[in-house]
């Protein structure tokens, strides 16, 4: 049906996946993974992980710990893959880092784009 596939189909999200289909080819490296390793939350998203896993970073969200592999970006910029009917689809997290060097907010786009509080603050270094 035409009006599903122009809200849902690929043509709804075709620019997202385009924008994110190649790193920026002066991308600048991430630091290592102990600067963004930590538990953040806000009001509206109270769990939220970064972890590492096999010396990848991980998001882990919410009180089940769905857990997302991290892909680098550029810098303090990720990639993540939450949907599970679109897996090309990318959400991005942009990292927020202190001046001691570690990550003191993330900022997590598709919810704020849907009109959520995206933006959590460092609660505390993950052991």
């Amino acid at each position: 049906d035409k009006i599903y596939d122009s809200l849902f189909g690929p043509s709804s999200y075709g620019r997202v996946v385009a924008q994110f289909a190649h790193p920026p080819a002066n991308a600048s490296p991430a630091l290592p993974n102990s600067a963004y390793v930590g538990s953040y939350g806000n009001d509206y998203i109270s769990d939220v992980q970064i972890i590492e896993q096999d010396g990848k970073l991980a998001l882990q969200l919410g009180p089940k710990k769905m857990t997302y592999a991290l892909k680098h970006w550029g810098r303090d910029v990720f990639l993540f893959y939450p949907e599970l009917e679109v897996p090309e689809l990318p959400s991005k997290l942009d990292v927020s880092i202190g001046v001691d060097g570690k990550a003191t907010q993330l900022t997590i786009q598709d919810i704020v784009e849907s009109g959520g509080d995206g933006v959590v603050q460092r609660v505390a270094p993950t052991p």
